[in-house]
């Protein structure tokens, strides 16, 4: 009747939270309805991405935190693997929009350019939101669920401890591989034996202050040649 494995249907009856014994399984009416209409509800991952506004991986990202749960089992069609609500992924977002709608306003950012402004993945910005530690602005409806929402480029989720601010005197590696033409690894050596300092400004990236390298420049009076020194 509905279209689903055993399997399905028990992890379907877990997951509504429903009370029956799995092993002996008897639906009235009303249930019946319940089970009928959450299964027209239920999406892949890739289908939430309307919803939330996050790419599947994303999104699988705030299960994994605890602020939703997939359904296994109770595919229909050919496309098979965990399934959502979709009635639950909008009522997680609709947790955190806030109730002013309007367009991106000078020194905010939308969720993914403020997560790239951050150094960090529009998925930990979320998790932020949902625990209470970063608190978005306003809504922007020219984006949809979670991406709609914007942020002030100065403010950090509490306890995120990176520099929100890029400051004129720091450069990436990029830029001073294509000042000097050295490769990449070449100048990371150069920052591991401390010729470059570093800044970091998250988990996993770091640039380099303007400072030190402009004194190593001058030393050497081109940096390509210190290639040979490194050798």
């Amino acid at each position: 009747v509905l279209g689903i494995s055993e399997d399905g249907l028990k992890n379907l009856v877990k997951h509504l939270g429903l009370g029956l014994d799995r092993y002996n399984l008897f639906f009235d009416p009303d249930m019946m309805d319940r089970l009928k209409d959450t299964i027209d509800q239920l999406v892949t991952a890739t289908e939430s991405e309307e919803i939330s506004g996050l790419r599947a991986h994303e999104f699988s990202r705030l299960e994994k935190a605890g602020f939703i749960n997939s359904i296994t089992a109770v595919s229909r069609g050919q496309t098979r693997g965990r399934r959502y609500v979709a009635s639950e992924v909008e009522r997680l977002v609709a947790k955190v929009l806030p109730s002013a709608k309007a367009k991106t306003m000078s020194g905010q950012l939308p969720l993914h350019g403020y997560a790239r402004r951050i150094g960090s993945r529009p998925s930990d910005v979320v998790i932020a939101v949902l625990e209470g530690r970063l608190q978005p602005v306003r809504a922007d409806p020219l984006y949809q669920g979670f991406a709609s929402l914007c942020f002030d480029v100065d403010v950090a989720p509490a306890g995120h401890e990176i520099a929100i601010k890029r400051r004129s005197d720091d450069m990436t590696f990029a830029e001073i591989a294509a000042q000097t033409g050295l490769q990449m690894q070449t100048i990371s050596c150069l920052a591991k034996q401390g010729q470059l300092k570093l800044v970091p400004i998250s988990k996993t990236k770091s640039m380099v202050r303007r400072r030190s390298f402009e004194a190593f420049d001058g030393k050497y009076a081109n940096a390509q040649l210190y290639r040979s020194h490194l050798n």
